[in-house]
């Protein structure tokens, strides 16, 4: 299991070392925790064009993934101009023998996902430590989108296979740290999110986030990225944009399935670790002396105190490592080679 983790200090993104205990290995069958707390799920629901079969394919891969079995409730919201017809339009398409309870219509979708998300932030604030729970964040992700279905439905494939399929890691993620959020594909540009906006955390990141969620388009994904705690990333997609990427589901499954036979790490000797493209690329940046800053090639095992990382947009398998401002990390195959370069 490959993982990448980092925190957001003031305009610092430093890595935070797991911690010794060790998070299992990535794989459909890994057992789930066991969780003392609520399980909960927010799905926002947009009512345009395609949304029915949106919320199908959501609500499908939700039940197939065995959530169902630890999840207390999956709350609602609709927006858009179906949102107020009866009966309920998608009541019917939600998960199978779940408790689902519908918070709120909103004819008009001028807010977007801000409608479900500052009703989960509320539910946060009043939560306690008695009642602290952990939440799935979802949205009709592509309903807008009705030139691109196939990239779109292949885009929300690849966030449900890593929330949803993988929900015991995630949550075994959680319950080492509270103070977490958990998905893919995590950037930094324009600031801290999760390309997409599909997310595990709980009440106690979610109380740190700022509220009201700002008036920008982007300020609704931006908004995860904002609170004092944590970002993991499951997996990082070489593209930075993955509309046209035609990657099907069975695809991250084979790949996390390769990545499954690489060697048990000791999590307390690991500062980051990254899992990224298709078969079984892989890369661990280890605890040890940093090399002389003159050094032109080294392997990934020389790295410390790694501060961050960027995805190469347009180049496959390549990845950039950030050292103390100085690193620049290439991915050559499924070789990483470092470079490092003085700051300018």
């Amino acid at each position: 299991m490959l993982l990448c983790e980092t925190k957001k200090s003031n305009d610092r993104v430093d890595v935070c070392p797991l911690e010794s205990r060790n998070i299992q290995m990535m794989t459909t069958d890994v057992s789930p925790p066991l969780v003392k707390r609520r399980v909960l799920v927010f799905f926002h629901i947009c009512t345009v064009n395609h949304y029915r079969e949106i919320v199908a394919h959501i609500s499908q891969r939700l039940h197939d993934s065995g959530l169902g079995r630890v999840v207390t409730t999956l709350y609602y919201c609709l927006s858009g101009p179906d949102a107020e017809n009866e009966p309920d339009p998608v009541r019917d398409l939600l998960p199978n023998g779940w408790n689902a309870v519908l918070l709120q219509r909103q004819r008009h979708r001028a807010d977007f996902e801000r409608l479900t998300l500052h009703i989960m932030a509320k539910e946060a604030a009043r939560a306690g430590n008695d009642d602290a729970f952990y939440t799935l964040y979802v949205h009709s992700k592509g309903v807008t989108k009705t030139h691109h279905l196939h990239q779109t439905k292949a885009w929300r494939n690849l966030m449900l296979t890593f929330v949803a399929d993988y929900w015991p890691l995630c949550l075994s993620a959680l319950e080492t740290d509270p103070l977490r959020a958990v998905s893919c594909n995590l950037h930094h540009w324009p600031s801290r999110h999760f390309s997409g906006n599909y997310w595990w955390t709980s009440s106690e990141y979610l109380q740190t986030l700022p509220t009201p969620i700002g008036p920008a388009y982007l300020d609704p994904e931006m908004w995860i990225g904002r609170g004092r705690g944590t970002c993991v990333s499951l997996y990082q997609h070489p593209n930075w944009c993955y509309i046209g990427t035609n990657f099907d589901h069975p695809t991250y499954h084979n790949g996390a399935r390769a990545v499954d036979a690489a060697p048990e790490v000791a999590w307390d000797d690991v500062d980051e670790c990254m899992w990224w493209g298709r078969g079984a690329t892989w890369a661990l940046v280890r605890k040890t002396d940093l090399p002389d800053k003159d050094a032109t090639h080294r392997t990934v095992s020389s790295l410390n105190d790694v501060v961050g990382y960027d995805p190469c947009p347009n180049l496959s398998k390549m990845l950039l490592l950030r050292v103390r401002g100085r690193l620049l990390a290439l991915v050559e195959g499924d070789v990483l080679r470092i470079r490092f370069e003085q700051d300018k």
